[in-house]
């Protein structure tokens, strides 16, 4: 490399060096939304477990009741019932 080279080289990293924010400002800038994202997921994660919780209480109140109380329409009204049925399979 030329001395000449070696001066375009200094030059070019001069401007660029302006360009770098601060570290430590960067990092203070980004640390809040570090723990926003944290407390974020936590809550997504609290939500899904409470959202299971209801999901297994509907499909229990289904199981225990719902299908209970439709068993009379098994031999009055066949075809309806059948529907329910079917439309309690769950399709992949």
């Amino acid at each position: 490399m030329t001395h000449r080279d070696d001066k375009k080289e200094r030059i070019r990293r001069k401007k660029h060096y302006h360009r770098v924010p601060d570290a430590e400002s960067t990092l203070d800038e980004y640390a809040p939304m570090v723990v926003v994202t944290r407390q974020r997921q936590a809550k997504i994660n609290a939500t899904k477990k409470t959202l299971c919780g209801h999901v297994d209480e509907a499909n229990r109140l289904l199981r225990e009741i719902v299908d209970l109380l439709l068993l009379r329409y098994k031999f009055t009204n066949p075809e309806f019932y059948n529907e329910y049925e079917q439309s309690r399979t769950i399709v992949d």
